[in-house]
């Protein structure tokens, strides 16, 4: 049963990676951030920028697609839900905003 889940949140992938890799490849060089494929049905640019973690997320499957930005250090947190296609400039301003704004 839960190879089906695999298959399946795979499958979500390769399609959110058809419909929005051009932004996820932006948005990922412009931050410095590499791209990870998980076992969810989404697509995560990962890492650190100016000491904090950051997640940029395209998630799709069978919930509303959308882009998730979160941004940690230590046990504070920031977030931010953005539509799917919103620009890679839009994306990546957000993600800067609330990394300097935890920062402090």
């Amino acid at each position: 049963m839960a190879w089906i889940l695999v298959i399946r949140n795979r499958l979500w992938q390769e399609w959110l990676g058809r419909r929005y890799g051009a932004p996820v490849d932006a948005v990922s060089s412009s931050l410095g951030l590499p791209v990870r494929e998980g076992w969810w049905p989404s697509i995560d640019a990962r890492g650190r920028l100016g000491g904090v973690r950051v997640r940029v997320s395209w998630t799709g499957g069978t919930r509303a697609h959308r882009v998730v930005v979160v941004v940690r250090r230590g046990l504070r947190r920031r977030s931010a839900v953005l539509r799917p296609d919103a620009e890679p400039e839009v994306i990546r301003a957000r993600t800067e905003e609330l990394a300097t704004r935890l920062g402090r």
